[in-house]
């Protein structure tokens, strides 16, 4: 299994930040052939422990589905970090995910935010010898759409 952890840092609360990170139709925007459906998808939905959601990337009827399942989900407080775990249950992709979210307090100016996002990745049919490999891509490509969707300002 490949393993990679992905931390950045944004000038907002971390409420904030949960809520970007959180917003499953800001990933269909961001992540490119790829449309999520199931809870949390659509006008006013929102996540929670026992929610359930689908991302699949391809083209047509060719395609992957990375199936999530959230088995935590607590937003971040005034006093505790926000804090998700989401299992990927799916055919092809497995593995699970780890999310902390949280105000930065070191003392700067203006609102800002810490992300670790740690993860844990299994493609179906690779072999264990490439995960390095895998983990190197998947940091990549997650520090990508993490940021994309960090820097967005869509309205609640």
């Amino acid at each position: 299994m490949a393993r990679f952890t992905v931390t950045l840092t944004a000038p907002i609360t971390a409420a904030e930040m949960w809520r970007r990170v959180w917003n499953l139709d800001a990933h269909t925007d961001v992540i490119p052939l790829t449309r999520l459906r199931g809870d949390g998808v659509g006008p006013g939905a929102s996540l929670r422990a026992g929610s359930c959601f689908v991302a699949r990337t391809g083209v047509g009827p060719l395609g992957i589905d990375d199936v999530m399942e959230v088995r935590r989900f607590d937003p971040p407080t005034r006093s505790r970090p926000g804090q998700a775990h989401l299992d990927k249950t799916g055919r092809v992709i497995g593995g699970d995910i780890d999310v902390r979210v949280e105000d930065d307090t070191s003392g700067s100016s203006g609102p800002r935010s810490t992300l670790a996002w740690q993860q844990n990745i299994r493609l179906v049919g690779v072999p264990a010898l490439a995960d390095p490999i895998v983990g190197f891509v998947a940091r990549l490509a997650y520090r990508h759409v993490l940021g994309r969707l960090l820097a967005r300002h869509d309205a609640p």
